[in-house]
């Protein structure tokens, strides 16, 4: 029997009329696996979340407020100050902390000017989950026993500088852009 070259092979009816699907680009995801993967995300990182919460409504029920800022809990004043001034560790305060998808701030004024650099340790707690806190005590601890200093000298807190630097140039160049 002589063999007939496939391309020579006129196409089969049932696969002429079969509807074809469209062309999905996987770099682009649909909706739903976007919101999927931020639950995912939200997921992973609500051990870190849990604590931020508690001082967020301890903040609201000493007198600070709190609102949504970009998916994160932002919130200020009341207790959350003194924490911050007092138990980070931080020679003269911090005027921020993150806990996984929670931004607590000394004001609003911090909130706003710290924004860029605590967005950084909210994708870290993406990153890490339930390991950010250990890991970024550890790195702590490091710096530390490498004579270092335990906040400026912590891995995740270059990194989250780095990262607002990066911010601000990106945001210096849209300003100016025509």
């Amino acid at each position: 029997m002589p063999s007939v070259p496939v391309a020579s092979l006129p196409p089969s009816r049932s696969s002429a009329l079969r509807p074809r699907a469209p062309a999905v680009d996987p770099a682009i995801p649909s909706p739903w696996r976007r919101r999927a993967a931020a639950l995912a995300l939200r997921a992973w990182a609500l051990p870190c979340t849990l604590p931020g919460l508690a001082l967020a409504l301890a903040a609201l029920l000493s007198g600070g407020s709190a609102r949504l800022v970009g998916g994160v809990l932002e919130a200020e004043g009341g207790v959350v100050r003194f924490v911050l001034r007092h138990l980070t560790g931080v020679p003269g305060g911090a005027l921020a902390l993150t806990l996984g998808h929670v931004v607590l701030g000394a004001s609003v004024e911090a909130l706003a000017r710290t924004r860029a650099h605590e967005r950084a340790h909210v994708r870290q707690a993406e990153r890490l989950g339930p390991f950010f806190i250990p890991a970024y005590l550890g790195a702590s601890l490091l710096a530390a026993l490498q004579g270092g200093h335990p906040y400026r000298d912590n891995h995740f807190e270059g990194a989250a500088e780095r990262s607002a630097a990066r911010h601000s140039r990106g945001h210096e160049a849209e300003a100016s852009a025509p």
